[in-house]
């Protein structure tokens, strides 16, 4: 089963539990989850620099690195972690981590990604074959659908992106999304590396600002 294929088969096998039960059951623990397990907005981005580092645990020879750029209108985050694995793409389409803690595991893939909906309406995820998001606005009456954990393919790509890389594009929702979020970063310093063996270098590119800042673990 290709990458194409699994997304097909993940969105119809929730939509087969439409009308049900079930159905409602989950429309509400995505949105309770989505709202309020992350208290700030701008908490995301931990949750990302924490999943790259458990995908960098796993077997990765390199040194982690991760970009992270922001502009008025997006925040792109790129790593060079091993690429989504069909164990990946079923735990964020869901509620539920890709395992249990681990010694040298930090993040949760499934509830931890929900963090993004804080500030976007659209997340895409490009890794390996992978290339799919999660979109409210596809949806007529989105309040009554689990969109966010209903993957959909990505057909055309909104900018450039590195085939060999991770990336997770989200559109900011908002004005005050991106302020928040843009602000957050400023509170990302090298005390982050007390809790990363594999990430040693973190780039933060502010587009509009034009300003760079670059943390990196020499140790």
């Amino acid at each position: 089963m290709n990458g194409r294929e699994l997304i097909g088969e993940i969105r119809n096998s929730i939509e087969a539990d439409k009308g049900r039960r079930l159905w409602v059951d989950t429309v509400r623990a995505v949105s309770l989850v989505s709202e309020l397990v992350f208290t700030r907005s701008s908490h995301f981005v931990m949750e990302f620099i924490q999943n790259a580092e458990d995908a960098g645990m796993e077997g990765q020879s390199a040194d982690g690195e991760m970009t992270i750029r922001v502009s008025q209108e997006r925040v792109l985050i790129t790593h060079n972690a091993r690429p989504f694995n069909e164990t990946d793409v079923n735990a964020i389409c869901g509620l539920r981590t890709t395992k249990k803690p681990e010694l040298g595991s930090i993040g949760y893939l499934g509830i931890g990604s929900k963090s993004s909906f804080k500030v976007t309406d659209s997340p895409h995820i490009f890794s390996g074959e992978f290339h799919f998001k999660f979109d409210k606005n596809a949806w007529e009456n989105p309040d009554e659908v689990p969109w966010q954990i209903i993957p959909l393919p990505v057909e055309t790509l909104p900018e450039h992106i590195e085939p060999a890389q991770t990336t997770f594009y989200l559109p900011f929702r908002d004005e005050r999304s991106y302020e928040e979020t843009r602000n957050e970063f400023k509170n990302i310093g090298l005390h982050l590396y007390l809790f990363l063996k594999w990430l040693k270098k973190i780039t933060i590119i502010d587009e509009d600002a034009d300003e760079t800042t670059i943390l990196e673990n020499l140790g």
